[in-house]
């Protein structure tokens, strides 16, 4: 994979922008929450942040404990031995 292979393009943009709208759509105005386990390095910590924006654009909100949530997300990493233990 080269370099400009990771980079974003508009036309991915310009999807992910339209599949973030289909899923706002989808919830008929009732507000769903979630809540993200992040296990791992501080990359982890930075992709949970950028799905949790993802998942505010589609009408999500933060839930404030784990059981309220509709949507449960473990985010966790395989490189680190760590991490997987846990």
């Amino acid at each position: 994979m080269t370099h400009e292979d990771r980079l974003t393009t508009n036309e991915q943009i310009a999807f992910d922008d339209e599949y973030i709208g289909k899923v706002r759509d989808l919830s008929n105005g009732a507000a769903k929450q979630y809540h993200i386990v992040t296990l791992g390095c501080q990359m982890n910590v930075r992709d949970s942040e950028t799905v949790a924006g993802m998942l505010e654009l589609m009408g999500f909100r933060k839930a404030q404990r784990r059981e309220d949530a509709d949507l449960i997300l473990y985010n966790t990493c395989c490189v680190r031995e760590n991490a997987e233990n846990r």
